[in-house]
């Protein structure tokens, strides 16, 4: 059985408040044991799952990273058709997604 680290522990590894590690617990992204009782909880979180974790945490971040990075290759922009967006508005709003400026 993996060693059992405390919340505070894993808030310390990972450097965040003690409060966040709470959420991920009750949100089920963190496995967490509570050895205490209902009114005052006392979790703790096994070094594989913890590990885990991190690795899944990660994984969704490259993969966050990647769909942006598509995002910033795609250089269409929808503008919106709206009655008080004039011609000239649009057209500076698409001049911006590529980088342009334009006069004012």
């Amino acid at each position: 059985m993996a060693p059992l680290l405390t919340l505070r522990e894993v808030s310390g590894l990972l450097k965040v408040h003690h409060k966040t590690v709470y959420e991920w617990i009750y949100a089920g992204r963190l496995p967490a044991v509570n050895l205490g009782t209902d009114e005052r909880a006392s979790w703790r979180i096994q070094e594989d799952d913890l590990k885990s974790f991190i690795e899944g945490r990660i994984r969704s971040l490259k993969t966050e990273k990647d769909s942006t990075n598509a995002d910033k290759r795609n250089h269409t922009r929808e503008v919106p058709d709206h009655p008080q967006l004039d011609r000239r508005a649009r057209a500076k709003a698409k001049a911006a997604d590529y980088g342009l400026r334009t006069s004012s």
